[in-house]
Order: C-alpha cells, then structure tokens, then sequence
C-alpha cells in the first residue's frame, strides 16, 4: 500500500525498504531470519514488527530416480517410476526425459509396456517463476523384454466323447513349473484365478457343445503377467 514505508531486516541488519524484498538468486549468505515492519508515510504511526521468517538455502538438489520394479520388465506389464528429493519441500514440478513430458507429482506410471518403453530415464524438478530447476538425476536404465506366450495343451484330445476325462494344461516356455501360478478363462470368462498347479482336469465330460479355453501365467518373484494364450476349442459329442 502506497501509505506505509516498509523496512525489512536480516538478522537483525536492514536488508531493504521496499513492499516485497526479492532475492533474484539465492546463496547460502541470503540464509537467516527476516522480519519486516511498516510505518505510515508522513506520520509517526509504525507497525508492530512481524513474526520472523527463518529463509534456509541448501545446495542445489539431485532427485533419486527409482523403479517400483527390479530387473526386466515383462511386456504389458505396468512400472511406475519415482522421482524423489531428499528435502520434502512444497511447490516442484517434476520433468521427465526419455518421454518429455512433465507432472504435477513425483511419479510416472507406465501401465502397459512396450518395448519402446524401454530406454534410459533421468528426471529433475522445478518451482516458481522462473523456474528454478534442480539438477537432473542419474540415469536410470528401463528394460523391456517380450512377455512369454503360453501354450494350452488338452489330453486325450481336443475332441472328446460325453464320459471321457479331460486335462488342460498350461505351458509356458522356459517358465519353469515352480515359477509361476495359473489363471484359466472359458469362453472369456473366469475359470479358475490364479492357482499354483498347470493342469486341472474334468473327471467327466458330460456337455456337448465345444467351448474355448485360454491361460495367463503370472511370475512368483514379481507378480509380473505372461500374454494370455490363444484359445484351443473344446469339442464334446455324444
């Protein structure tokens, strides 16, 4: 307000009389404790001196870049990266390179991979205007690999009689039996969710019609999803 003169101190020392003190580009020797107080212009009238403010400058910071997931990423699966500065502090933007892009939070979710996903990542945050950036984050490596597609196998064959015992099985190539739990669908709805056995049997065939079964396999050490199978039919006469 054009009625007051505005003083402002730090620590204790008069740094300016204007209404907003501006310090264009901070160093560790703008750190300490501001105050400020008004007095009316022309008159004897003064304001009580503010609460201090206490400023801290900290070198500028590096963020961590982090994966929520470990090793290769299986194609079609989700990873969410995270871009983390050791001071919490309010206001950044976070800046993402290998997409250039940009996001109000700290982190950025890739929900179905592709290969082109794939690639080095680094990240840096900015506030204010101008922006004040940090400095960009080491590189983080992003490797995408081809999910496994299983096979669906049926005995004794996959035209049966009304009467016979049917097995279905899952079959991913290079999985490895103990790695993985299964998940069939029939006709694309739920079968079976995810069970740590590859077969499951009928113990008697008893409809006639033919009906299409697929199977998913998800990994035990990262939860991370095979591709769904393609549907072998199923066909029952009498």
């Amino acid at each position: 307000d054009s009625d007051w003169i505005y003083s402002w101190n730090k620590d204790g020392s008069g740094v300016s009389s204007e209404q907003e003190y501006r310090i264009s580009s901070a160093e560790t020797s703008h750190a300490g404790k501001y105050t400020c107080r008004g007095r009316e212009r022309g008159g004897s009238h003064s304001s009580h001196t503010s609460d201090a403010v206490t400023l801290t400058v900290s070198e500028k910071p590096k963020p961590e870049l982090t994966a929520s997931r470990e090793g290769a990423v299986l194609k079609g699966n989700s990873v969410t990266l995270s871009c983390t500065l050791k001071l919490q502090s309010d206001g950044w933007k976070f800046y993402w390179i290998k997409p250039t892009q940009s996001t109000e939070t700290h982190s950025y979710n890739i929900s179905s991979v592709s290969v082109s996903d794939g690639g080095q990542y680094r990240c840096r945050a900015g506030r204010g205007n101008p922006v004040y950036y940090t400095h960009y984050s080491d590189a983080l490596w992003v490797n995408v690999t081809e999910s496994p597609k299983p096979v669906v196998t049926i005995k004794p064959d996959k035209h049966v009689f009304r009467g016979e015992t049917v097995t279905l099985r899952c079959e991913i190539q290079g999985g490895g039996d103990t790695e993985w739990t299964y998940s069939w669908n029939k006709n694309d709805n739920t079968l079976y969710p995810y069970r740590t056995t590859q077969e499951f049997s009928f113990r008697s065939v008893i409809n006639d019609n033919s009906d299409k079964y697929t199977c998913r396999g998800r990994r035990n050490s990262d939860s991370q999803s095979s591709e769904i199978s393609d549907a072998v039919t199923l066909t029952v006469s009498g």
